[in-house]
């Protein structure tokens, strides 16, 4: 017999056993893969960047990627274009926050111990005669949601945490994340 009912970080569902069945006999419960969240499954990041004395220019590219223990890298995700199209890049200028959210959904089960590194990638795309955009990173905040609550994945700051010249990527140390 099977009760189910909803919960605070999913569907439930308490099985008992049925008396004169087998075990091999017995109903099957609900799985991962089932549509259940696994408990500790990253859903999303919430991305801070904040701008040091050189901005972000328009039709310049940011990206987001993760790269787990396994060696897989997830992403990257375009933080601020809205399409494959460059034009769509919204620059970020001098001295300025903006905040980014990946939701991790299509990327499957990842769990905080599976993330190795945070990183992001850049790419300059001049139109004409500019030239390549550079521009100082000075601080990042990244944290992540599970069904138990969101918790710090990086803080970092400096000035400037890091200058991206024309295409490059910067990763954080390793991480050991235990929510």
């Amino acid at each position: 017999m099977k009760v189910a009912g909803p919960g605070p970080t999913g569907n439930w569902v308490l099985t008992v056993p049925l008396r004169g069945v087998s075990r091999a006999e017995q109903p099957k419960t609900q799985t991962e893969g089932s549509g259940a969240l696994k408990a500790g499954r990253i859903t999303t990041l919430r991305i801070t960047v904040v701008t040091g004395s050189d901005d972000l220019r328009n039709r310049s590219r940011l990206l987001a990627f993760l790269i787990l223990r396994d060696g897989r890298r997830i992403g990257p995700k375009s933080l601020n274009c809205t399409s494959a199209d460059n034009d769509s890049c919204e620059g970020i200028p001098d001295g300025s926050q903006r905040i980014f959210q990946w939701e991790l959904g299509g990327w499957g089960d990842i769990s905080p111990a599976d993330v190795h590194r945070f990183g992001l990638s850049f790419e300059s795309n001049p139109i004409g005669f500019d030239t390549g955009d550079n521009w100082n990173l000075d601080k990042l905040e990244v944290e992540y949601s599970t069904p138990a609550g969101t918790f710090t994945m990086y803080k970092g700051s400096g000035h400037p945490l890091y200058r991206f010249k024309t295409k490059e990527e910067w990763e954080t140390e390793p991480l050991n994340l235990t929510h």
